[in-house]
């Protein structure tokens, strides 16, 4: 909603490349965690979904956080329906090289493409920069979503199972067939 580029560093369960970040950073292995790199004054974080809209809808919203955001049930049911019905995919870690570079996912939440692709980022802990292109962004995408650039490469796709066979070709170690 606020189209702001967010650093995703995914934290599946087993996870063994940022969990213990978060813990170190914030005190806790709880999440959702957000570092806010402009907020010198919560340089710790925030963990709670409702004071993480709130301080984004502070500091970089023009309005304050919408009532369907505000129902703290709605958007944790919604998460977890998806997830129950792509049988947990994404959820626990699986071994993989590290990207020297984070690569770049342009998609949006609703769009099952980039459910796909952003569930296998996380259980490889592949870091990210999310550019949300949903329906009335300013990010206007050029192509078909999502879209992921991989500045290690060069390598720039569009389709979301040729992006999850690239991602298990080149990063993971025990590639899915």
């Amino acid at each position: 909603m606020l189209d702001l580029p967010v650093l995703i560093r995914p934290c599946p369960k087993q996870g063994e490349r940022y969990r213990p970040w978060v813990v170190e950073t914030g005190g806790r292995a709880q999440f959702p965690f957000l570092v806010d790199p402009n907020d010198s004054e919560r340089s710790r974080g925030f963990y709670e979904s409702g004071e993480i809209l709130e301080h984004l809808f502070d500091r970089y919203g023009s309005e304050t956080v919408p009532r369907s955001l505000r129902l703290p049930m709605i958007p944790l049911l919604t998460t977890q329906l998806g997830a129950l019905l792509r049988l947990r995919r994404g959820v626990t870690r699986r071994a993989s090289q590290a990207p020297a570079q984070p690569l770049e996912l342009r998609g949006f939440e609703a769009d099952p493409g980039s459910r796909l692709v952003r569930e296998r980022l996380c259980e490889l802990e592949l870091p990210y920069l999310l550019r949300n292109c949903a329906r009335g962004s300013s990010e206007q995408p050029r192509s078909p979503l999502p879209r992921l650039l991989d500045p290690n490469s060069g390598r720039e796709l569009t389709d979301p199972q040729a992006i999850c066979r690239y991602l298990e070709e080149s990063y993971a170690d025990s590639p899915l067939p």
